[in-house]
């Protein structure tokens, strides 16, 4: 199967002759590093569904996974950061945590 032409910010990242223990580590520090909206390839000599679980762990649905080689010498994914992955502790505003003031409960069960 041919590999699709790279696209616009796409960094390649093969990790065939990465140590197996070190695989997964090394394609979600890739991952980590780029910013919104740009690809990576990721190539392995496997099919690579235990980096999608762990991508879905760090950032859910927030991240788009196309395979573009499907064995038997190489796995091709490309993977598409969507949005920002906050670490512990920053907040990216969406549940109003940091940026706005708590709004008092209603605890007046009679009246919604």
């Amino acid at each position: 199967m041919n590999i699709p032409a790279p696209l616009t910010g796409l960094s390649r990242v093969d990790v065939r002759g990465v140590d197996p223990d070190m695989r997964r580590s090394t394609a979600l520090a890739a991952y980590r590093r780029l910013d919104v909206g740009d690809t990576m390839e990721i190539v392995d000599g496997r099919d690579p569904t235990d980096l999608y679980g762990s991508l879905q762990a760090l950032a859910p649905g927030d991240f788009s996974w196309l395979y573009l080689q499907r064995g038997p010498a190489a796995w091709s994914v490309n993977v598409r950061k969507l949005s920002r992955i906050y670490s512990a502790g920053e907040c990216c505003g969406v549940c109003g945590g940091g940026s706005a003031s708590p709004q008092p409960m209603n605890t007046n069960r009679s009246n919604p």
